[in-house]
């Protein structure tokens, strides 16, 4: 797709903790079953707009773009290799991707959703994207919230936001 191999981020740290940032890969399917275990049932629908199985790794596998060319997976790791929240980046179009951030519902407002996030969006900067785009329920005001503050710009419906970022050199 184009984005760059992420490098772990060593000593990354923020209000959690120590943390690596670095693409998802096929070995790395069983952490990602086991971190499907962990999400609340309200946070895969958020994620998802509607309510998902994730625990078998074929759909897994599927719903995250693994087998997918056109779309790469972040994962945010502690330091033992567990997964604390994962990015998917689609390939929308040239210049264009679409992306979407889930948190293990146990961790989540401790800044990782921003960590994540800030890793992604310089990652497709350097990369050569200039515009990144996500479809928020409008029920996930933490999310709107959160790509606010990262300069993402609403266009609402009455079920979802629509967020674009126009990603500055």
């Amino acid at each position: 797709m184009g984005l760059p191999t992420p490098t772990p981020t060593e000593g990354s740290s923020g209000r959690f903790g120590a943390v690596g940032v670095r693409r998802v890969e096929t070995a790395d399917l069983a952490r990602c079953v086991e971190f499907a275990r962990l999400l609340h049932p309200d946070d895969i629908r958020l994620r998802f707009g509607r309510p998902v199985a994730l625990g078998d790794a074929g759909t897994f596998r599927r719903l995250f773009g693994l087998d997918d060319r056109k779309t790469e997976t972040i994962g945010l790791f502690d330091l033992s290799g567990q997964i604390l929240g994962l990015a998917t980046v689609a390939w929308a179009r040239p210049g264009a991707a679409e992306i979407a951030l889930i948190i293990r519902s146990d961790l989540q407002r401790r800044g990782l959703g921003a960590t994540l996030l800030a890793n992604v969006i310089t990652d497709a900067r350097d990369a050569g994207f200039h515009l990144l785009s996500a479809h928020i329920d409008y029920g996930n005001v933490p999310m709107r919230r959160l790509a606010r503050r990262f300069g993402f710009e609403f266009a609402c419906t009455v079920a979802s936001t629509d967020a674009q970022l126009v990603v500055r050199k």
